[in-house]
């Protein structure tokens, strides 16, 4: 009795354990996209009050971020892929975000500007190696719906950023010889918020494949524990004179009971799985440590499917974001308990096609004189376009790593 209840104890830990890390994750995500947003309401006069720069200036510091967060992904990917320590490259990665906004709000010149984004885009990376975690940890049906539930995080994070300055414009004091003003606030801000975030990740989150381990540890555990009729409630049906079946992973496990109620394997049984574990092992470490040679690419990324959802995600990502997209985040979330990822990527393509087909229409025939009348026709296109959004977005990227081998991920 004491043991199962001990197992059932343990369980309900690494669960608890399992819902924190996806909230720091989430909370990653959410910073992900304030670090973008916060920004863009005071940037153009940070550089052009403080140090004159041009608006050809104000476009390279918009694009160092996502610059930096293109190259450091498949970096910090391939770094995660070979050592499986996502913990410490996501703590890395806070490092470079840290470092960035201390630059930003520290301000000394418009090109010391520059570096602060592509550092702080270097720390965007660390969403590479989330996704990657996500993927390697869930079954296929229930993929979509996180990555969904993450992704919406960030469009809040890019929905909250730029109304963050509603106070961080009253900002007026000094650290040591550098002034923190309507201007340099943000930076400051966010080196204390992704601080924050930092300590979460080093007291709070845990590695989701090391809980799956556990999990998988504990629910062998709870099925090997004598059970009776008395121990436990919840194993009030089970028999060891009976045959007992379990729904857990290892579904296709089956064992026999003693006379005192343990489950014991049969040792040819055991032996073949462990075999089985040890060939797989080798075949993933095999596939992960393997060079980065054009076969590979080739091999991997460029095939007929994997082309059509990048250039499904290229299209979405230049829509643009608003509330409406986090609604229908939401609803993809529910939608993928019953339809495909395919099916959904069509629904959103062929919503898109229907919105630029009415834009397409309304645009050239529209009087600019009369704007009040503009307004409504062109809504209904953006509102169709802000719908496809979330489909093309979240089930392509579900999809793409449902596609390519888990052991590279990342990459």
């Amino acid at each position: 009795m004491d043991k199962n209840n001990d197992s059932v104890v343990k369980m309900k830990k690494i669960r608890r354990q399992k819902r924190v890390s996806y909230v720091v994750l989430g909370f990653y995500f959410f910073m992900g996209g304030v670090e973008y947003a916060v920004i863009l309401p005071s940037l153009w006069l940070y550089i052009h009050t403080k140090f004159g720069a041009g608006q050809w200036f104000l476009g390279l510091l918009l694009s160092a971020y996502s610059l930096a967060a293109m190259i450091s992904g498949p970096l910090f990917g391939r770094w995660v892929d070979i050592s499986r320590k996502p913990k410490l490259i996501l703590v890395f990665s806070t490092f470079w975000e840290i470092g960035g906004n201390v630059m930003y709000f520290m301000g000394i010149s418009p090109w010391f500007l520059f570096g602060s984004r592509l550092v702080s885009g270097t720390g965007a990376g660390g969403e590479a190696v989330i996704l990657a975690e996500v993927a390697r940890v869930t079954t296929e049906e229930e993929r979509t719906g996180i990555l969904s539930t993450l992704i919406s995080v960030r469009q809040i994070g890019l929905l909250v950023g730029p109304g963050l300055n509603l106070f961080l414009r009253l900002a007026n004091f000094n650290i040591g010889p550098f002034l923190v003003d309507k201007f340099s606030s943000p930076g400051a801000f966010m080196a204390c918020v992704w601080l924050i975030e930092t300590l979460l990740l080093l007291i709070l989150y845990t590695d989701l494949h090391i809980i799956k381990e556990e999990e998988k540890q504990s629910e062998n555990s709870v099925q090997a524990a004598p059970v009776s009729k008395t121990d436990h409630p919840d194993y009030a049906t089970y028999s060891t004179n009976e045959d007992i079946q379990y729904d857990s992973i290892d579904q296709n496990i089956t064992g026999n009971t003693s006379q005192n109620g343990y489950i014991q394997r049969d040792n040819s049984e055991q032996y073949k799985e462990n075999e089985h574990h040890k060939i797989n092992n080798d075949h993933v470490e095999q596939k992960v440590k393997q060079k980065l040679t054009w076969e590979f690419f080739k091999r991997e990324y460029i095939r007929e499917e994997i082309m059509a959802l990048i250039a499904v995600q290229f299209i979405s990502f230049f829509s643009q974001i608003s509330l409406e997209v986090v609604s229908v985040l939401i609803m993809v979330r529910i939608l993928s308990k019953r339809l495909k990822d395919r099916t959904m990527i069509l629904i959103g393509l062929f919503t898109l096609v229907l919105a630029n087909g009415w834009l397409c229409y309304f645009v050239p025939v529209s009087n600019p004189d009369t704007p009040s009348e503009n307004i409504a026709p062109f809504a209904v296109g953006v509102i169709l376009d802000m719908f496809a959004l979330p489909f093309l977005v979240v089930c392509s990227v579900s999809l793409y790593s449902k596609l390519t081998a888990k052991e590279t991920q990342a990459l």
